[in-house]
């Protein structure tokens, strides 16, 4: 199951949905009782989320710009990444973040970095990591229902809302690239 859950968080990444969810089917069906059949059905509710309408966000905290409600913002492209400060593989990944939200920021699109409080992250510890590394793009407390609603089972998590509310990405944020947003 290891091994399978592998080459479909591969092809998930590489936006090859139908092999990814064939995977995580198989994942499901040849291995319901392992630990990966969890993370596979995780998965399988973000896939069919493409193409539908985006779950409506909640947030409990602003730690700067409140840019409030995801369908206030339709017309615009909007980026929502799932993270944490302990996570290592948020770590590596925040630099492309912010290089990303840095190419595309303008009228058209907006990015919300949603963290929740978990390992004893605080909301200062999240101003102090953003400031000292100089990470100028929007964040929020996520009490637990968005990443739920998003099918989040591993951070990083990365999804892209079209400007007409649709899901149009929902993988690692290290993969979002400018084409997603045209």
């Amino acid at each position: 199951p290891r091994a399978l859950s592998n080459v479909a968080r591969r092809a998930m990444s590489a936006g090859d949905y139908p092999a990814a969810e064939r995977l995580y089917l198989k994942i499901v069906s040849a291995f319901p009782k392992d630990r990966a059949a969890k993370g596979a059905q995780g998965q399988l509710k973000s896939l069919k989320m493409l193409g539908k309408e985006a779950p409506s966000i909640q947030i409990s905290e602003w730690l700067d710009e409140d840019l409030g409600s995801l369908e206030a913002l339709r017309g615009k492209n909007v980026a929502l990444v799932f993270w944490a400060t302990w996570c290592p593989a948020c770590r590596r990944t925040m630099p492309k973040i912010q290089e990303f939200y840095e190419r595309n920021k303008g009228d058209d699109f907006v990015m919300l970095a949603l963290t929740r409080h978990s390992k004893g992250q605080t909301t200062q510890a999240v101003r102090d990591y953003m400031k000292e590394n100089g990470y100028t793009f929007p964040v929020a407390v996520d009490p637990g229902s968005s990443s739920r609603a998003y099918g989040v089972t591993g951070i990083p998590a990365g999804v892209i809302v079209d400007k007409s509310g649709k899901v149009v990405f929902r993988g690692h944020p290290a993969n979002f690239n400018d084409n997603l947003l045209k």
